[in-house]
């Protein structure tokens, strides 16, 4: 099963995603972060998830905007990237190579949770800024 937070006509929501695109939205639900904490986890995500399956369906996937499916209160950034650390290193003290520290721990810190993006968003180009840095981040919710 499949989650969407959506806005439509201005308003947030929250809905099932079927296989193709037809979304059945969740009565009164606006943020799937809240859902979640709402029904207690997964077992309870999935009984309104197969809930809202037994309405109407609401809009199609392409007439809507899409959301961050969720909103967190903390985000935390691993490096996690051998060849990115030292990188890091060299440009910062002029070192080589990965300090043993980091095979030992992982490491990481604590980044804007409010800078969050929907797949379809502008993120926008902080000021003073000339150039922005592409990466890909891969996420996992744990809790």
């Amino acid at each position: 099963m499949r989650f969407a937070a959506f806005e439509y006509r201005h308003r947030p929501r929250v809905a099932v995603v079927e296989d193709d695109g037809t979304l059945f939205p969740l009565p009164g639900v606006t943020s799937l972060t809240d859902l979640i904490r709402e029904t207690g986890g997964l077992a309870g995500l999935l009984a309104a998830g197969a809930a809202a399956q037994d309405v109407p369906p609401g809009p199609h996937v392409s007439q809507v905007r899409l959301l961050p499916p969720l909103r967190p209160s903390s985000v935390r950034d691993f490096v996690t990237f051998e060849e990115h650390v030292e990188g890091v290193r060299r440009s910062v003290s002029g070192e080589a190579g990965v300090p043993e520290q980091w095979y030992e721990a992982p490491t990481f810190y604590f980044t804007n949770p409010h800078a969050v993006f929907g797949p379809q968003d502008d993120v926008p180009m902080p000021p003073g800024s000339s150039v922005l840095d592409f990466e890909l981040e891969v996420a996992a919710v744990i809790g």
